[in-house]
């Protein structure tokens, strides 16, 4: 397995990845003292299920908010943050699996306290919380909220916290995984709020990147239950069930989703240029629906 944590930053600075000074700043002690309990995590989870069943129920009979210029600044951010988060975490990953192999990479936990990496993890499960923003849009916007949507969202803030938690393997390729498909999603959502048309072929590449990461996590988590304490990949019970199950049920339902949407839907009726995109953001959590007339689609238009 990897070397110590000084012989490690010491490598890092041989091939000049070298730490920014925001990276430097000290959250990782207190993001870990904090996803050490989970008032937070489950009062917010259970703050989301009600804005998710209550806010639907409210906006039932109330006229539909735009927030188009809200959206775009929101995406925005988030895509900007996902993308450097993609280049640093990427660049020392890549590093890792070339010097140390790949069973270092899914099962060491330096990621948790090494340079660059450190500043990052401790971001990701905060970052996941915000996320649940993204489904305020949807409801506000009066748009059709599929499970997979807020399943998605809610059960990986509470694996990021969990797994932050306990320092479990996996974290670095779950982690630049998650950072480089958000990169692309959220850069989408923003162009689309922005009104700008994006090829419908995007979408569909994006949904695909979505399932490889899934196919990615199932292999992660077999890596960690097969390895063991012989690659020091010892995890929990709770990391391995939680892990597994999470993983194996996103593959089913993206997989399921890409079926209905790209190959059902697009047997059954050719889309229209301007409704393509439209119906792509419901595989990129937007949740629209794909199977209504021309006419109803037209409300649900960004």
């Amino acid at each position: 397995m990897m070397q110590n944590l000084p012989a490690w930053k010491e490598k890092l600075k041989n091939v000049s990845l070298n730490e920014w000074e925001l990276e430097k700043y000290p959250v990782e002690p207190w993001v870990t003292s904090l996803c050490q309990t989970w008032e937070i995590p489950i009062i917010c989870s259970a703050a989301y299920l009600l804005m998710v069943f209550g806010g639907q129920r409210y906006m039932k009979n109330r006229t539909s908010f735009s927030l188009r210029k809200p959206m775009m600044i929101w995406s925005s951010l988030l895509a900007i943050f996902s993308i450097v988060g993609t280049v640093r975490t990427s660049a020392v990953m890549a590093f890792a699996f070339q010097t140390e192999g790949l069973a270092t990479v899914v099962c060491d936990r330096i990621i948790y306290y090494g340079p660059i990496t450190r500043f990052w993890a401790a971001l990701f499960p905060l970052s996941k919380f915000l996320e649940y923003i993204d489904t305020t849009f949807i409801v506000f916007r009066k748009q059709n909220l599929i499970f997979l949507h807020w399943y998605h969202h809610m059960t990986v803030a509470l694996f990021c916290w969990l797994m932050i938690g306990g320092k479990y393997p996996g974290g670095w390729i779950f982690m630049t995984a998650n950072y480089a498909i958000h990169s692309l999603m959220y850069s989408y959502y923003a162009f689309r709020a922005a009104g700008i048309k994006l090829p419908r072929a995007l979408a569909v590449v994006i949904t695909g990147c979505q399932i490889a990461q899934m196919i990615i996590g199932c292999a992660v988590m077999y890596g960690i239950v097969v390895w063991g304490d012989e690659y020091g990949c010892s995890s929990s019970p709770i990391h391995k069930i939680s892990g597994s199950v999470m993983y194996a049920s996103y593959l089913a339902l993206f997989a399921n989703f890409f079926y209905k949407t790209y190959v059902v839907g697009k047997k059954a009726k050719p889309q229209k240029a301007s409704t393509a995109g439209e119906q792509s953001r419901v595989s990129l959590g937007d949740g629209k629906i794909k199977n209504v007339s021309l006419r109803k689609r037209t409300k649900y238009a960004d």
